[in-house]
């Protein structure tokens, strides 16, 4: 049964630190420009949330601040395809919250959905938080 057990964790493991990424092609006036969107940590994303979410007064929830969201993902999760480069670095985000909305949302919304940060993706991880805790607040712990 030991065998099992760690035979299923490291398949966990392997499949968890495999970082998924996909190919986006712009259709530019002066022709197609070829982007790599890169899915990032739970780590970098839980960062990312922390960075770009504002406590309300009270310490009861927060707003994400879309000003800061957008940028910090594009610089996290875009990169330049022919070169595997990073487009942004953190010196970018006010260029890229001076450009067209429906431009930077064609890159941001597949972007954020890859690494689970569209707001169905948050609320299915506070669904599923707010389940555990109901869960582990009504049975008992199994023994270790």
């Amino acid at each position: 049964m030991s065998q099992n057990v760690q035979t299923a964790r490291q398949r966990f493991v392997k499949r968890g630190n495999t970082l998924k990424s996909q190919r986006l092609t712009l259709a530019l006036e002066d022709g197609p420009l070829e982007l790599e969107l890169r899915e990032v940590t739970a780590k970098r994303r839980t960062q990312l949330l922390k960075d770009c979410t504002t406590v309300n007064e009270d310490g009861d929830g927060g707003k994400v601040d879309q000003e800061k969201l957008v940028p910090a993902v594009l610089i996290a999760c875009v990169y330049d395809a022919a070169t595997g480069e990073p487009m942004f670095s953190e010196a970018d985000r006010d260029l890229i919250n001076g450009m067209s909305a429906a431009f930077i949302d064609e890159v941001f919304a597949p972007a954020a959905a890859l690494s689970g940060l569209t707001k169905e993706a948050q609320e299915q991880l506070k669904g599923n938080s707010d389940a555990t805790a109901a869960a582990d607040s009504s049975s008992p712990s199994p023994a270790n």
